[in-house]
């Protein structure tokens, strides 16, 4: 088993901890399994929460927001190999990333043509490979 972690500091939303677990086991002298839990974030720049495109503060076409939090993922891995026989081994993993507060632009009453980003997308995706 190996826990670790990173943590991070920007000047945006402060500190940001992305741990991550991963447990591997035998099985026989052949084979082995092995599975991961992390966590990762891309943190805001100053594009998600400072632009201003056009002229401020009636014509502006495009606004940075000031609450834009990091984008976070939570990644589930697993994952079986081994040896079939003195010629050959097989491998399959299998990945899901959970992603929540992903960068949108949505419409904001604020500005006369109102975009500005908020997180306002989350999503999910399945793969695999062997």
């Amino acid at each position: 088993m190996t826990l670790g972690s990173k943590l991070e500091h920007n000047d945006y939303t402060g500190y940001e901890v992305e741990p991550s677990i991963r447990i591997r086991q035998g099985i026989g002298e052949k084979w082995m399994v092995w599975g991961a839990v992390s966590r990762a974030v891309r943190m805001p720049s100053r594009v998600d929460r400072d632009i201003s495109q056009g002229s401020p503060p009636y014509f502006v076409l495009l606004a940075g927001n000031p609450g834009f939090q990091s984008e976070t993922l939570i990644a589930w891995e697993v994952g079986c190999r081994g040896k079939i026989d003195n010629r050959g081994a097989m491998a399959i993993s299998l990945f899901y990333n959970n992603y929540d507060n992903i960068r949108s632009t949505e419409l904001d009453p604020d500005v006369i043509f109102p975009l500005r980003f908020h997180n306002g997308l989350e999503g999910g995706d399945l793969r695999y490979r062997s």
